[in-house]
């Protein structure tokens, strides 16, 4: 009876533990997508990395890309210590795409102003934050969390400036600072 109960007591504990990190992993598909070894948005920032041609990029990833933005034009490729990062404009977008070393899709940040964000995002950032101003905002999205998409939202009014991270209607606040 006392081997049983432990026995029991073991797998709930190991079930609780596996269901509390996949939660737990859930949560935060921000910090998977890596912001680092990236080249600048605007043309005229200086860079280590140069565009290169399509040409020089994994043939999967060229494909996957035009199949998933077929009305993308003036696309720039750049060879990333990850992989390949392709940056260009679409409906009013700036938009990022990365892929990794084999091609394979590796995420998506989307780059806009408060009029494209969807209004149960904007109406849950205005209703706690009612006196700032939404400056821009990113949309990311992961594989790993495919029915996830990240908002990076940068706030601001006259004393001080914020960046909020939405998943899913939850705010947190990434950062904080006094003007």
């Amino acid at each position: 009876m006392k081997k049983s109960f432990l026995a029991s007591a073991a797998t709930c504990i190991a079930v609780l533990a596996i269901l509390n990190s996949g939660i737990a992993q859930k949560s935060a598909p921000a910090f998977v997508y890596n912001n680092k070894d990236v080249p600048p948005s605007s043309p005229t920032s200086k860079s280590a990395y140069n565009a290169t041609s399509e040409a020089a990029v994994n043939a999967k990833a060229v494909k996957d890309f035009k199949k998933s933005f077929a009305g993308a034009s003036n696309e720039k490729w750049f060879i990333v210590p990850a992989g390949f990062t392709t940056k260009f404009e679409q409906n009013g977008m700036e938009i990022r795409v990365d892929y990794d070393k084999k091609g394979r899709w590796a995420g998506t940040m989307k780059s806009y102003d408060e009029k494209r964000l969807p209004s149960d995002v904007r109406h849950s950032v205005k209703s706690v934050y009612y006196d700032h101003s939404i400056i821009w905002v990113r949309e990311i999205t992961v594989p790993e969390y495919p029915d996830i998409i990240v908002y990076i939202i940068h706030i601001e009014n006259e004393k001080n400036f914020k960046n909020l991270q939405v998943i899913d209607g939850d705010i947190h606040i990434m950062e904080a600072y006094d003007k």
